[in-house]
């Protein structure tokens, strides 16, 4: 076990220093497009998060569960930085079934790392807020607000 952490904690300053280069770089070049570099910035922020909680896991199932949020989130990243074209030009009214099954993914990997960093608080208010607006047509008047879908809400959450 203290030789995966021993690996976390080694690779966290580098993964920390190479997202706060890209960071500076990106603010004086235009390295990406506005949607490339959110994309980028929450890849990098959350690999950077999982990091952390392997370096400080004392339990090998936890180290393990953490490494396997960050490779889901770099997987979806990767897809989302891949695909942002098309994304961008084509598929933003009508995504596919892998672009949504992406955007879920990612949505669960923020609600599993805002739970295990901050707590209950933050996960249960943002699904509160996902049902307010998926359930939110259902309420009387001056609670209603308009039909939003499934699809639309994962666009709008990834």
């Amino acid at each position: 076990m203290e030789q995966l952490r021993k690996l976390s904690r080694f690779i966290l300053p580098w993964m920390a220093i190479a997202m706060g280069a890209y960071q500076l770089l990106y603010t004086q070049v235009m390295i990406q497009d506005l949607e490339g570099h959110m994309i980028t910035h929450l890849g990098l922020a959350l690999l950077v998060v999982c990091l952390s909680l392997m370096s400080k896991s004392e339990k090998k199932s936890n180290w393990y569960l953490y490494a396997l949020i960050a490779l889901a989130s770099i997987g979806a990243t990767l897809y989302f930085l891949v695909s942002l074209d098309a994304l961008m030009m084509f598929r933003s009214a009508i995504p596919t079934v892998w672009d949504l099954l992406f955007g879920g993914i990612m949505v669960l990997l923020l609600l599993a790392v805002n739970w295990i960093v901050f707590g209950k608080i933050f996960p249960v208010l943002t699904l509160v807020a996902l049902a307010y607006l998926f359930f939110g047509r259902f309420l009387p008047p001056p609670f209603t607000v308009a039909d939003v879908g499934t699809v639309k809400l994962v666009q709008w959450v990834t």
